[in-house]
């Protein structure tokens, strides 16, 4: 028995990034005059902040069908809270190291990037310390109830260090923030046993405190994750990354809807429309003040699209969660049509033929993907010289030529469903004598 996997060629989804959310200018010591000047007069006014914006996330997108080793997202974090140094243990990376990334984030008094800030952190994999040089990836970012505290996120690259297997790394000397909130490992890896996998990572930092928006726009934006169509139920693991929430104000969101189509060239909030996937799902689950909320959906057939909204509650303020949106994750099997060929002798059922017997084979064509197949060409190859074509049953061959027996589409008017199979059988009559002789089939 021979058999033969032919994979089908399958599109990879354009990423769509939306970000409606502009930068909003305004001076603090103007608004410090203002309200000056409205309480000499007795008037109730809420002054406009003055900051840089926060950063909505963004996504981007790993892996295709074409992957001989499929992709996979290994993601763990640790809380910084009035430490300069925290360590994730027993972090396993369970296959090749592709990319590796670190975030780190805290507050501090200032917007000035050259003062402000903490550049200068070391990373280090067991015993052995690397300095890093990170980029400021996003703020510093004006928090809605405080006119002075500015929040900032840095991002280093650390593939060089990051090993396959259990390992612990520590990230230390973040120690010139006001305060800090946290650091996350970020580990995207191969590994021949999995199927091709599509990974997805919205990285940014989206601030939101209950009605208390950042003085620059509105609060959280939702993140959109586009795929190509399966014919089957996927199942996605995903991981969602916030800082900032504090045990005492925990009230928060994470929301998610599926979609089929075209995705929305603009997002809007899915508060309503959607489905709560986790009530304060951010509960300093790796310290303080650090979470790292893991868990699954389910992508129905057809879908192409899907959105994550995380959101600080508003219906008790005094609990609503400081919330700092920095990552979401996604990752589930890539939608690949794949075909698969096994060919059998059925006669003669043992020993050589004879000149002028028959000499019969069964080709069984099975949809080996995850997507519907529309179309299946049977290509059958033969020796002219040894054998000559006399049938094949369900179907004639649609065009023959020496050596060459042709099916266009083997679906017929259907169509080939995951798992389903077509059996074949096709006829020759012998006609020299040979030690062995070799008949191939493929199918696209």
């Amino acid at each position: 028995m021979s058999t033969v996997n032919t994979p089908h060629t399958a599109s990879d989804a354009t990423p769509v990034v939306i970000r409606r959310r502009g930068l909003w200018l305004s001076f603090l010591a103007l608004a410090t005059f203002v309200v000056a000047l409205a309480a000499l007069y007795g008037i109730v006014v809420q002054p406009v902040l003055a900051g840089d914006a926060d950063r909505p996330l963004q996504a981007q997108y790993f892996g295709t069908c074409e992957d001989a080793a499929g992709l996979g997202l290994v993601v763990a974090g640790a809380g910084l809270d009035s430490v300069t140094s925290s360590s994730i243990t027993n972090f396993n990376v369970p296959g090749t190291v592709i990319t590796a990334w670190v975030y780190y984030n805290g507050r501090d008094d200032t917007n000035d990037t050259q003062t402000g800030g903490d550049s200068t952190v070391t990373f280090t994999v067991g015993s052995t310390d690397h300095v890093l040089s990170p980029t400021l990836f996003a703020g510093p970012a004006l928090w809605p109830k405080a006119s002075s505290e500015w929040s900032y996120l840095y991002k280093a690259d650390v593939t060089p260090w990051v090993t396959t297997g259990v390992n612990t790394y520590t990230l230390s000397g973040v120690d010139s923030f006001l305060f800090n909130n946290g650091w996350e490992l970020v580990v995207l890896y191969s590994d021949p046993s999995r199927r091709p996998h599509r990974i997805a990572v919205a990285e940014g930092l989206d601030l939101a405190d209950g009605d208390n928006n950042p003085a620059s726009g509105p609060g959280i934006e939702p993140v959109l994750f586009t795929f190509d169509p399966a014919a089957v139920t996927r199942t996605a693991q995903l991981a969602s990354v916030a800082g900032a929430v504090i045990t005492t104000q925990t009230d928060s969101d994470l929301y998610y809807q599926i979609g089929y189509g075209t995705p929305p060239v603009t997002v809007t909030d899915i508060y309503t429309t959607g489905t709560l996937l986790s009530g304060n799902p951010f509960t300093d689950s790796d310290g303080f003040y650090w979470d790292t909320y893991r868990d699954s959906i389910d992508i129905p057939p057809n879908a192409t699209y899907v959105i994550f909204q995380a959101r600080s509650q508003r219906l008790n303020p005094s609990l609503a969660a400081e919330l700092e949106w920095i990552l979401q994750t996604l990752s589930f099997e890539e939608a690949c049509p794949e075909v698969g060929i096994t060919k059998d002798v059925v006669d003669p059922p043992s020993g050589p033929a004879s000149v002028g017997e028959p000499v019969s084979f069964e080709i069984l064509v099975e949809n080996l993907g995850n997507t519907e197949l529309l179309t299946v060409e049977l290509v059958d190859t033969f020796d002219s010289s040894l054998l000559s074509f006399t049938g094949s049953q369900p179907t004639a061959p649609d065009a023959q030529a020496t050596g060459v027996l042709t099916w266009t589409d083997v679906t017929g008017a259907g169509s080939m469903q995951p798992s389903d199979q077509i059996l074949y059988t096709v006829t020759f009559q012998a006609l020299d004598t040979t030690d062995i002789t070799t008949n191939t089939a493929t199918a696209v």
